[in-house]
């Protein structure tokens, strides 16, 4: 989780990977305004209301969360060097949050391993040649040929 101050002593707090509870108002949410007394906190975002923008070419990619009225813009900044930062960058007009997330993970390889595939390989046959399913494509379609050319003939 991070946590990050910013203008007139307002904390951010703020989890992009799992919801948090921050007392006394803030219950499963992805970021939280809190005052620095802890007297209040208010939801900025839910982490079920995440939805992705890639940046597009030469953009940044960001993360938008929402609650009720209330909309959050965490762009994400590639970091090779190690910084793991959060900055809080406030409210930009009512209701409107921003903040910059600065990790290694932000990166498009970041994280390492990507994710893992699913899909296994086709078999081919020893010669490397036609594979398995290849072969039994043509079978079907020699079969269908034979039948068309067979109701040819008794017609």
């Amino acid at each position: 989780m991070y946590i990050a101050t910013h203008l007139f002593n307002i904390e951010y707090s703020y989890n992009p990977c799992k919801p948090f509870t921050e007392l006394p108002s803030c219950q499963g949410v992805a970021a939280c305004q809190v005052s620095t007394d802890g007297k209040y906190s208010f939801s900025i975002g839910k982490q079920d209301s995440a939805k992705w923008n890639s940046g597009g070419i030469g953009g940044s990619p960001t993360v938008t969360y929402t609650d009720g009225p209330k909309i959050l813009v965490v762009t994400l900044v590639c970091s090779k060097d190690g910084t793991d930062e959060l900055e809080a960058l406030g409210e930009s007009s009512t209701n409107n949050y921003r903040m910059r997330l600065t990790n290694k993970c932000a990166c498009w390889d970041g994280c390492g391993g990507g994710p893992q595939t699913t899909t296994k390989p086709q078999p081919t046959s020893k010669s490397g040649g036609v594979s398995f399913i290849g072969g039994t494509v043509f079978i079907v379609h020699l079969l269908i040929v034979n039948i068309v050319y067979s109701i040819g003939l008794i017609t």
